[in-house]
């Protein structure tokens, strides 16, 4: 399984002993950290003190890299804040589809393509079970 988080994994007892490897993909370079458990990218960069900000992530790459290195599926884990009154802090929220509204197109080989996506299910089921498991609010 390959995971694409932000800078909140950095420190994690699994990738402090990760394997950095470089994966040059028709979409230039990504750096995925092999674990003994997962295939991990970090959007932001995979050492500290780098930083790549968010219009930088070259996510065509990072996207094409997990099965080049052998991730059978893949999930995105982010943190933010939401407006929203019925996420109270600390919610975990699973969604079962995404769609960007501000006409950003959908990262495609070779033309834009606007799509909504559906997440899968079963790679949705794992971690709403850890959740539910530990009595955490979920929101899915």
């Amino acid at each position: 399984m390959g995971i694409i988080s932000g800078t909140v994994f950095l420190d994690h007892r699994h990738l402090v002993n990760g394997k950095v490897e470089v994966e040059e993909t028709e979409f230039r370079t990504a750096v995925v950290i092999r674990t003994d458990r997962f295939l991990s990218i970090q959007r932001h960069g995979a050492t500290e003190g780098t930083h790549t900000p968010p219009h930088r992530i070259n996510s065509q790459a990072n996207l094409r890299a997990l099965p080049e290195r052998g991730a059978d599926s893949a999930t995105g884990i982010s943190t933010t804040g939401s407006l929203h009154t019925r996420l109270k802090p600390e919610t975990l929220a699973i969604p079962h589809d995404c769609i960007t509204i501000s006409g950003t197109p959908t990262t495609g080989a070779d033309r834009a393509l606007h799509i909504i996506s559906t997440l899968s299910d079963v790679i949705r089921q794992g971690p709403i079970s850890a959740a539910l498991q530990c009595d955490a609010d979920v929101m899915r």
